[in-house]
């Protein structure tokens, strides 16, 4: 994480069509690689990543979670 803003939304969002793609909840987990799930709007509590992890899980989805590239992340 920076100190800079994230240019990224990390609300909820209302659910659409194509949430219900695989390949769109995958390229859009992709973007939240980063972020630590949550039920708040910023990179440390993200909404968005959390709905996401929840629509992976409810269609049984199995494709493998983005590796985050950020270090501190990884820490256990």
């Amino acid at each position: 994480m920076s100190d800079k803003p994230s240019v990224l939304e990390h609300h909820r969002m209302p659910e659409h069509d194509a949430m219900r793609l695989s390949g769109t909840v995958e390229a859009m987990l992709w973007t939240h690689r980063n972020c630590v799930e949550g039920d708040g709007n910023t990179e440390q509590s993200c909404g968005r990543r959390a709905q996401l992890l929840e629509l992976r899980t409810q269609h049984g989805w199995s494709w493998p979670l983005p590796k985050p590239d950020a270090a501190w992340r990884l820490q256990p």
